[in-house]
Parts: structure tokens; sequence; C-alpha cells
């Protein structure tokens, strides 16, 4: 799943860089896909998820979260979180934000 992730990072990232005034587009995966935000293998690999786009960011930094991916199939159930410099951290049920 980190690896969908990382893919997803950086489809937005070059979307982003082509297509200034992306913040309006809707936050689904599926609307990022017809936006061509996201490809449409990279959409099905992150549909199963409960995923939350976060939107572009107007900077990239290591502290800059994209997008979220709920592992609900873990117990307790873990976030991916994805940030805008292209790294992943996963995030237990108890950890803070």
């Amino acid at each position: 799943m980190a690896l969908a992730v990382m893919q997803a990072l950086l489809e937005i990232h070059g979307y982003n860089s082509t297509h200034k005034g992306g913040n309006t587009l809707e936050k689904s995966v599926e609307a990022l896909v017809a936006a061509g935000a996201l490809s449409p293998k990279t959409g099905a690999r992150l549909a199963n998820y409960q995923t939350r786009f976060h939107g572009f960011p107007g900077r990239i930094g290591h502290d800059i979260s994209v997008f979220d991916v709920v592992l609900a199939t873990k117990t307790p159930p873990v976030r991916l979180v994805g940030f805008a410099d292209g790294h992943t951290q996963l995030l237990g049920a108890d950890a803070q934000t």
C-alpha cells in the first residue's frame, strides 16, 4: 500500500505543477482520476480504502500532508499518510497527528 501512496504523491505533484488552480478539484479519488491528477491504476489501488485528500500543497515540505489512507483491515485501524515531500508515515490508532 505504501508504494501506491508514493505513486499517488508523484502523480499529484506532476498534475499540480502543470495545472495551477488544482485546489478547486473535488477531493475524492474518483474526481482526481477524472481530472487526470491520478491514473486509473493508482485510483483503483486507493479506491478500496478510506482515502482523504487534503488538497494540492502550495509548497513541498516534510510536514505537509497531502492525503491519508485508513487501513481498516488492521486491528486496530492505522493511517498511512502521504506528505508533500513524497514520504509516507504509518500512524497507529493511538498516534498523535
